[in-house]
């Protein structure tokens, strides 16, 4: 499992992308879906979306914690 937690104003400007030069998106940029966060880290664009979750309660952001893992930070 994997998710990206975004807040609400970054949440707001997001692309659910299904589309890439008016083809299908192919898997190898994350097709069937791929979320697109426009001035998001690179992190939050996350690849191969099965579920997106709403909630008024901060989740765990594993995406965060893999980037920082591989820069040294976590």
């Amino acid at each position: 499992d994997f998710c990206s937690v975004l807040p609400l104003e970054e949440a707001k400007t997001a692309v659910l992308c299904n589309v890439l030069d008016d083809l299908p998106l192919g898997l190898e940029h994350g097709g069937p879906w791929r979320l697109l966060v426009p001035g998001g880290l690179c992190h939050t664009s996350v690849k191969w979306v099965d579920r997106i979750e709403f909630s008024d309660q901060p989740g765990q952001n594993t995406a965060e914690t893999i980037a920082m893992a591989r820069i040294g930070r976590g």
